[in-house]
């Protein structure tokens, strides 16, 4: 009977330790079992470096405590499209830049007068801007506008003749312009017959090129006027200036201000009564030829008068 006892007690010790040995099998033995998708060929391993930097994505699920399942996710490389790069050159521009507008010429404008024997016989008054051409440094020809400083000049010469006037001012390096005029006896008028420049080249531009004298001349008979009355004009004016030969226009003047008088034969320097040029001028022809047309018609009611006053008398003295 204890034999039986012990047999069984040994049994049950047996089959504890046989329990509890499996039991600390289970909680130290961590076994992972990984399936693995079948290989594919178009599967790459996921220890290669891809050629593109992309599309390995990898996922790892573990169940504990027995199996842990992996799935692992391969994609091909994807090219990347090319960028094309497109260089937009811009259009040129096509704006065309506005003139700059011509510059009137100044408002400063002075009186020059010169007389002698206490008898003033030229008075004038102008601003002149000149359109020029003259040659730089480089010897190439340049254009400049060009407005004679007014308040630079003085009265240099001029002379009081009987059928010829003038007047010559000067200023800078030995420039000067010289107004002529010329009487008309016959019809009581003067006028300015000519205008002479001599222009340093030093005084027109920084430029120019040195020792250059422009010579340019306008001869013509402009701004006939009464002697004993003056030409007045403030609107702007062109004339054209040549060489020597007179042939060419090489250059332009603009005047404005304009107020001339020669053959002045007082001792003041105020000009006589203007002739504006706006004026509207009626010739001397004119009136007298209405004082004629008036005189004859006149002439004619009175004869018409006369005779029919006649005829009526002889009428009535053959009646009775």
């Amino acid at each position: 009977m204890a034999h039986k006892k012990a047999s069984v007690i040994l049994l049950i010790v047996l089959i504890s330790c046989a329990c509890a040995q499996e039991e600390e099998r289970k909680k130290t033995t961590t076994t992972t079992t990984t399936t693995e998708a079948p290989t594919d060929p178009t599967t790459k391993s996921t220890t290669e470096a891809p050629p593109e930097p992309t599309t390995t994505s990898s996922t790892s699920t573990t169940t504990p405590p027995t199996t842990t399942t992996t799935t692992s996710t391969s994609t091909d490389p994807t090219t990347p499209t090319p960028t094309t790069s497109t260089t937009t050159t811009p259009a040129p521009s096509t704006t065309t830049v506005a003139p700059s507008p011509v510059p009137v010429p100044s408002p400063e404008y002075r009186k020059w007068t010169f007389g002698d024997k206490n008898q003033t016989c030229v008075i004038v008054q102008l601003a002149v801007q000149l359109n020029l051409t003259y040659k730089n440094v480089a010897d190439k020809d340049t254009n400049v506008l060009y407005n004679i400083p007014v308040n630079d000049t003085k009265v240099a010469e001029g002379s009081c003749g009987t059928a010829n006037q003038y007047i010559t001012v000067t200023w800078g390096q030995k420039s000067q312009m010289m107004l002529q005029f010329t009487a008309n006896d016959t019809a009581q008028q003067f006028m300015l017959s000519k205008i002479y420049l001599s222009i340093n080249s030093s005084d027109v531009a920084a430029d120019a090129k040195a020792n250059q004298t422009l010579e340019l001349y306008h001869i013509n008979n402009d701004f006939p006027t009464s002697l004993s009355m003056s030409y007045h004009c403030n609107k702007l004016q062109t004339i054209g200036f040549t060489k020597v030969d007179g042939k060419e226009v090489v250059a332009n003047a603009t005047i404005s201000h304009v107020q001339l008088e020669a053959f002045h034969k007082q001792n003041t320097d105020q000009f006589s009564t203007a002739r504006d040029c706006e004026a509207i001028d009626t010739p001397d022809i004119v009136p007298i030829a209405v004082g004629c047309a008036l005189a004859g018609l006149v002439v004619v009611v009175l004869i018409a008068y006369l005779v029919g006053r006649r005829r009526a008398q002889n009428s009535g003295y053959l009646s009775m």
